[in-house]
């Protein structure tokens, strides 16, 4: 019996697509193609939500391997990043329907403590969650198993009577190895008629 929903929060509650919103904002192309392989798909920005390296010394690895300026660096992390974040409405609304049908709320999700909590207090949507966890609180993220084991531990849940939703299929499929319901939610795909699908609303 499920009791337990958990959530991923990247492109499953918050949008978050850095090439759309580059173009948005008119960054060159050539510009912009740095900014995505150097930063937002860079092994440092990983390396930054595991809490594995400071932000000083990320941007001292990026500004050594790209045409990018330290000052362009830590403009994309200052100025722009939380610009990025966006709430996925359509998601966000179906978390106090799921609350109402008896379910408690969770997140696991790979997030800098810095930038997690400065979208906390973007979006006024946490109050709903019963926990969570963030990977570079606690040095672990996905697709690693570790980073699930401290969530059930934390939550003083059962894995398999909980639900994971997250929109990469190798979150998903460690989920599902250790016993979860999983939810593989690709960017765009509406979750509420895989939540009627699953009978949890």
């Amino acid at each position: 019996m499920i009791k337990n929903v958990c959530f991923d929060v990247g492109n499953v509650l918050i949008d978050y697509q850095p090439d759309r919103y580059l173009r948005e904002i008119g960054v060159p192309d050539y510009k912009r193609e740095a900014m995505l392989k150097d930063i937002f798909f860079s092994e440092e920005w990983q390396q930054l939500d595991n809490g594995d390296i400071t932000f000083d010394e990320a941007y001292d690895i990026i500004e050594s391997k790209s045409i990018l300026t330290r000052e362009e660096i830590i403009s994309v992390f200052e100025d722009h990043l939380l610009k990025i974040f966006s709430l996925i409405d359509a998601n966000v609304s179906l978390l106090p329907v799921i609350k109402q049908y008896g379910y408690k709320l969770y997140y696991i999700s790979n997030f800098t403590e810095r930038f997690f909590y400065r979208m906390q207090k973007k979006f006024p949507i946490w109050d709903i969650f019963d926990d969570g966890v963030i990977s570079a609180a606690i040095k672990m993220s996905k697709p690693g198993k570790d980073i699930f084991l401290y969530a059930f531990n934390q939550f003083g849940i059962d894995p398999k009577e909980s639900v994971f939703i997250d929109d990469l299929p190798e979150n998903v499929a460690t989920a599902e190895s250790l016993g979860m319901e999983v939810i593989n939610l690709p960017y765009g795909q509406p979750l509420k008629e895989r939540l009627e699908e699953l009978k949890i609303i």
